[in-house]
């Protein structure tokens, strides 16, 4: 897949290993890096295994996608097609997906 970035600081974190050791501590920088490289060899978002891949709907009614990191931290993205791919119900068509943007790292 294709990844972009909400902010900067989150490409410069998912993208420079030691920055990430700098801003979230070694054993969460490391669970980032494999599942970025999880996201990046997948074909779409549902070719993703590990990290417990979870859809969900934020406050603002916005379709995201999480993945688990460790020590209660997750990964959170958004389909980043400039027209998404829907189903029927109206919600994103993952099996389609295959831009996302990085929004970020957070602690659950």
């Amino acid at each position: 897949m294709v990844l972009s970035f909400e902010t900067e600081e989150l490409q410069a974190i998912c993208e420079n290993e030691l920055e990430a050791k700098q801003k979230l501590g070694m054993t969460v920088a490391n669970a980032l890096q494999k599942r970025l490289a999880d996201l990046v060899s997948a074909t779409n978002v549902t070719d993703l295994v590990a990290g417990n891949p979870t859809p969900f709907t934020d406050q603002s009614n916005q379709q995201l996608f999480s993945l688990e990191l460790v020590e209660d931290y997750k990964l959170v993205f958004c389909s980043a097609h400039v027209t998404s791919r829907l189903l029927q119900d109206g919600t994103i068509d993952w099996a389609k997906t295959k831009r996302v943007k990085i929004l970020s790292i957070c602690k659950q």
